[in-house]
């Protein structure tokens, strides 16, 4: 997958074909200096990201997500890994662009670990949530994951309530379901990556960070 080598770890979402839509409409951007990734299950995105220059911060709920990314970006100083959900560890106004591999699947249930792949009944509970937080974080450009099988329409009725304009940037065709990556922006909003350079703290007071130089990470 582009050159991207990640270990999975057990109860992690493994990269499949969304990560491979993620990438593709990344691909297209010239990348903030400041990234969110979203849900980065293994560190794929984020490993992509950094590899072109951006400073990423990854946010999973699941700290077995976030031992996953930690282990494979150790050897990056780029990436920081924090422990919580969607952008809810970011202060108001704290970042200009975010990409999220959401959980799509509508169907609702309790299982744990669920939340790497349930989206609620209509498939888009975490989507929702995931654009009012990019609202109050100050997200100029967010790219997102969803499918055919899912509720689009209301994603994207939702983004344009909250002054998102935008639609399709990747796309792919499977058997059972169209897999795509949705590109939104506030108007006005320019590209989604310029060289790395020193950021101002991005996180509010008293969230979980995860240094990507834990040695306890890279003995796991």
């Amino acid at each position: 997958m582009r050159n991207i080598r990640v270990k999975v770890c057990r109860n992690v979402y493994e990269p499949g074909e969304d990560t491979e839509i993620l990438l593709d409409a990344m691909e297209k951007e010239v990348l903030e200096p400041l990234l969110i990734d979203v849900g980065p299950g293994t560190g794929a995105e984020a490993l992509h990201a950094e590899r072109r220059g951006a400073e990423v911060i990854a946010i999973d709920v699941s700290w077995s997500a976030c031992l996953n990314t930690l282990i494979n970006a150790q050897d990056t100083p780029h990436i920081h890994v924090v422990q919580g959900d969607t952008l809810t560890p970011l202060r108001q106004g704290a970042c200009r662009a975010a990409v999220f591999n959401t959980p799509y699947l509508p169907v609702k249930d309790g299982i744990p670990g669920s939340e790497a792949w349930s989206g609620g009944e209509r498939g888009v509970s975490q989507a929702l949530r995931f654009l009012r937080e990019a609202v109050r974080t100050g997200c100029h450009v967010v790219i997102m994951v969803t499918s055919s099988l899912a509720d689009v329409e209301a994603i994207l009725r939702e983004a344009e309530r909250l002054g998102y304009k935008g639609g399709v940037a990747a796309e792919k065709h499977l058997f059972f379901e169209t897999i795509m990556a949705l590109r939104l922006e506030k108007q006005g909003a320019k590209s989604l990556i310029k060289p790395r350079g020193n950021q101002s703290p991005a996180l509010g007071q008293g969230e979980r960070v995860i240094d990507t130089d834990q040695s306890s990470a890279r003995g796991a």
